[in-house]
C-alpha cells in the first residue's frame, strides 16, 4: 500500500510538473510577444527646444505681469487716498442730507475706481499671456505644456 501511495504521489507530482511546464512556455511566449510589440513601436524623436527663446518669452510675460500688478496697486492706493479725503471732507459737513450724499458719492466713486483698476489689471494680464502664447508659437515654434498655462483657482479667479 505504501508503494501504491508513493506511485500515486509520484504520478500527481509528474502530472503537476507536466501541466505547469505546458503553461510556463505559453506565459513566456506571451511576454515575448508583448515585448516585441513594445519594441516595434516608433519612438518619438525628441524635438530640440529653443531654450533662450522660451526664457525670453517667459521674462517678457512675467515683467508685464509685475508691471500690471504694480499699476493695479498704484491705482488702488490712489483711489483709497481719494476716498479717505472725500470721507473726511464729508464728515466735516454739518447738514445731514448733504453729508449723507457726500459719503454715498465717496463710496460710489471708490467702487467705480476699484472696478476700473480691476478691469485694467485683467486686460493687462490677458495681453501679457496672449503675447506670450503668440511668441511661443510663432518665434519659439513650441507648444505650451499644460503646466505653463493660465491657472484658475477653486473660486474661478484667474491667476496672474
Amino acid at each position: 500500500m505504501s508503494t501504491a501511495v508513493s506511485l500515486r504521489t509520484l504520478l500527481i507530482i509528474s502530472l503537476a510538473i507536466f501541466l505547469f511546464a505546458g503553461i510556463l512556455p505559453v506565459s513566456a511566449n506571451s511576454d515575448a510577444a508583448t515585448t516585441a510589440v513594445v519594441t516595434t513601436k516608433k519612438v518619438k524623436k525628441e524635438k530640440n527646444v529653443d531654450l533662450s527663446c522660451m526664457q525670453t518669452a517667459v521674462t517678457v510675460r512675467e515683467e508685464a505681469l509685475v508691471t500690471a500688478l504694480s499699476s493695479f496697486h498704484d491705482d488702488l492706493e490712489s483711489s483709497l487716498n481719494t476716498r479717505k479725503s472725500a470721507l473726511i471732507a464729508a464728515w466735516g459737513i454739518t447738514e445731514k442730507t448733504t453729508r449723507s450724499a457726500a459719503i454715498k458719492d465717496a463710496w460710489a466713486d471708490w467702487k467705480t475706481d476699484k472696478k476700473d483698476a480691476t478691469k485694467d489689471l485683467g486686460t493687462a494680464r490677458k495681453a501679457a499671456w496672449d503675447t506670450f502664447k503668440s511668441t511661443v508659437k510663432t518665434s519659439c515654434k513650441e507648444t505650451l505644456p499644460k503646466e505653463e498655462s493660465l491657472g484658475v483657482d477653486e473660486k474661478g479667479t484667474i491667476s496672474l
